[in-house]
């Protein structure tokens, strides 16, 4: 997905980067975006950890066991064998310790919990989707980003710009129920342990805004190559 239209997970991947790592990422995007308006062929790869998320989803929701799909995904192709076990790890340890204790007959899906950042930057767009949405039996709600990056930790810093990124995204839905998952570690970051301080459109609105342009140079660059 290309930078100006940037998923929310994508992002904060960039943020705790070092500059010389997120040059490296934009470098590799920006290319990847001007072979795709060179070419007709608009395929996408397979989703790595959308097909786990998928799956961590329905089990939340209905009971559907995810231990078989990554079962199923490992005995597919020998690069999982690594890290779907540690995303499997990640993903109980945070469920055993916030949700184990309700059922998931009592769940209901929360739909339409998608949106987009808007009012960042001029030419950009920051997406927020494949959200884990649902409401307790007792009422409580519960909106759930996933965050997957097997090198770097989320912390709590880039947390609190991807909370307020999803608090604006879904102004319909409560801030209080957004939290952020950092799937392969089980540390989840909500209203308790991550509140806002108050300066994070400000803070996101200037490193999006440098992505952005450092963006637009390595797509020019890559045009004349």
């Amino acid at each position: 997905m290309a930078i100006n239209n940037v998923s929310l997970n994508k992002l904060l991947k960039m943020l705790p980067r070092t500059l010389r790592q997120r040059e490296s990422i934009i470098r590799k995007d920006a290319g990847e975006a001007v072979l795709k308006e060179r070419s007709t062929d608009n395929k996408d790869g397979g989703d790595f950890y959308g097909v786990f998320w998928s799956a961590a989803k329905k089990y939340v929701l209905n009971g559907t066991n995810v231990r078989d799909v990554v079962q199923q995904q490992i005995r597919k192709s020998k690069s999982k064998r690594r890290l779907y076990p540690i995303l499997l790890e990640g993903f109980f340890r945070w469920y055993a310790v916030h949700h184990a204790a309700s059922r998931p007959s009592k769940r209901k899906e929360i739909t339409g919990a998608f949106g987009r950042c808007p009012g960042l930057t001029g030419s950009g767009a920051v997406r927020v989707h494949n959200l884990l949405a649902w409401t307790e039996g007792d009422g409580t709600k519960h909106i759930v980003y996933p965050y997957f990056d097997k090198d770097h930790a989320l912390g709590p810093r880039a947390a609190r710009l991807g909370r307020w990124a999803m608090i604006n995204a879904l102004p319909d839905h409560d801030a209080a129920s957004m939290a952020i998952l950092d799937v392969l570690r089980g540390q989840v970051y909500d209203n308790d342990n991550c509140p806002l301080s108050g300066d994070e459109e400000e803070m996101l609105a200037e490193r999006y805004g440098q992505i952005l342009n450092e963006w637009e140079v390595q797509k020019r660059l890559a045009r004349i190559r």
